[in-house]
């Protein structure tokens, strides 16, 4: 099974176009708008230009940043060395196949696919990171300003950039403000009386949703580059591999009729922003449609999240927080909660394990917001004061593109948690999780609509956490030792 959209599912909006929305159709749309903005693509690849002038030889850059700082460093400089010391560095092509497997150990929304993994090999990305880099900082280097506003890609969570895109969003300078990152997007614009109106916006499949002429503009907006970024779209064009597990080793090839978007490209990024580009031109020509049905005449299916205050707005998994300067962004409670308590594989070293969970977590927690505070946050840190290198190295990936901080903000809990629209009852309850310990669990109320918020994601709530008087809805128990003796905690409704 392939999941090839054939048909739309989930909740279709009244009078909407969706329920025609065919792959087929989708890649149609995206290829006849792609025609229909041909001068805004020309104007936009004229602001990239400056960027791919004066290049190195692809292989030169190569040689020259092998050694950039990166989780997979050695890696990349042994297979560099490998590839030159066999030849294979002149070969055109590093790739035949793509091998494809369940990416592990990851928290998904229920009954959605588990996400799989492109795995092309180190020698691909070495071909890609570096063409790619030059794409993102010239995407990043320039809005793209038109009908009176613009739309900017913001490459890395730094603190300033995104405190001046929230304040944009909040109150825009112009008609309207878009910024994305990858599939990731915040819109707002001003109606007719002047109101302005907010939403986050997510494009759904992102990865699989690309036909041919997305790839083919990908090169345009480049020309200099074009070669180069053909190899890595013909990465794309690799027969997927999909190996058994099972002793008879049984191999099955995917052979796609047209480049896709596989997880592991270094096109990822870039790509993923040529189709928000496509996405907020079409809305801004059809302000008679939904955006939804806006971004369906550019092919792709997006979800809307409207946003009735600042709070509510997300990028980057970092929200405004208001304090006395004004809207500043902090990175979400609901990343907090995701990441604490659990480690993605063994702890590091060696020793009591009780320890290493404090070690780790402490890392965590530092690693979560470096400068930032607020009284809760400040607690649950004295809890864990232990602090390890080892454990440093291990949560440094987790936190590539999360808000780094660099100068100290202060806020109340009431302000970080104005987004949330927790009770009384419900903030109290939270500080079980803040005061917490390792040994301990806790879930509830307000621990759900966290990272229900934040994720979509729920959490069973534990015993203990559950408010006596609740009117609403039934009793939830946690799947361990209370769910044999439900009658222990039965009440009435």
């Amino acid at each position: 099974m392939t999941a090839a959209r054939m048909h739309i599912r989930g909740p279709i909006p009244a009078n909407s176009q969706y329920v025609n929305a065919t792959e087929h159709i989708l890649f149609r749309n995206q290829s006849r708008f792609i025609s229909q903005v041909q001068p805004e693509l020309e104007h936009i690849s004229n602001l990239y230009s400056e960027h791919f002038t004066m290049n190195p030889t692809h292989f030169d850059e190569m040689v020259q940043h092998v050694s950039d700082p990166h989780p997979k460093r050695k890696l990349r400089e042994q297979c560099m060395k490998d590839l030159i010391d066999t030849g294979e560095v002149a070969r055109r092509e590093f790739v035949a196949s793509v091998l494809y497997k369940l990416k592990r150990e990851e928290y998904a929304k229920p009954g959605k696919f588990p996400r799989m993994i492109g795995d092309l090999g180190v020698a691909a990305s070495l071909q890609g990171y570096r063409p790619m880099e030059k794409f993102k900082e010239a995407q990043s280097s320039k809005p793209y300003e038109f009908d009176g506003g613009y739309a900017q890609f913001v490459k890395t969570p730094d603190p300033v950039v995104l405190k001046k895109c929230f304040d944009d969003l909040i109150d825009p300078p112009g008609n309207f403000v878009f910024i994305y990152f990858s599939d990731d997007a915040c819109y707002s614009y001003r109606d007719g009386e002047g109101k302005v109106h907010m939403m986050n916006l997510d494009i759904s499949s992102c990865d699989t949703s690309h036909g041919p002429g997305v790839f083919e503009t990908l090169k345009t907006l480049a020309p200099s580059m074009k070669h180069d970024i053909q190899v890595l779209i013909d990465q794309c064009s690799k027969p997927i591999r999909i190996e058994s597990c099972s002793k008879y080793k049984r191999v099955v090839l995917l052979k796609p009729r047209f480049p896709r978007l596989y997880s592991g490209s270094t096109l990822t990024t870039s790509i993923n922003n040529v189709a928000n580009l496509l996405i907020i031109m079409a809305i801004r020509r059809n302000p008679h449609l939904s955006v939804e049905d806006a971004a369906l005449k550019a092919g792709y299916i997006i979800t809307k999240d409207t946003c009735k205050r600042p709070e509510d707005l997300q990028f980057l998994k970092c929200s405004p927080v208001r304090d006395a300067r004004g809207y500043q962004p902090f990175l979400n409670i609901g990343v907090l909660l995701r990441m604490s308590g659990a480690c993605k594989g063994d702890l590091p070293g060696k020793g009591s394990v009780t320890l290493r969970a404090q070690q780790f977590q402490g890392e965590l927690l530092n690693g979560y917001m470096t400068h930032g505070h607020f009284p809760l946050l400040d607690a649950f840190k004295s809890n864990f004061p232990l602090r390890s290198d080892l454990m440093k190295k291990k949560v440094t990936e987790d936190f590539e593109y999360k808000l780094k901080t660099t100068t100290p903000t202060f806020h109340t809990d009431q302000a970080v948690l104005e987004r949330y629209d927790l009770s009384g009852y419900e903030f109290e309850d939270l500080k079980a999780f803040f005061l917490s310990k390792t040994g301990y669990t806790t879930g509830n109320s307000a621990i759900s609509k966290i990272l229900a918020k934040d994720y979509g994601l729920e959490c069973n709530f534990v015993c203990s956490s559950v408010r006596p008087l609740n009117p609403i809805g039934p009793m939830r128990f946690c799947q361990n030792e209370c769910t044999r003796d439900r009658s222990k905690y039965a009440r009435s409704a």
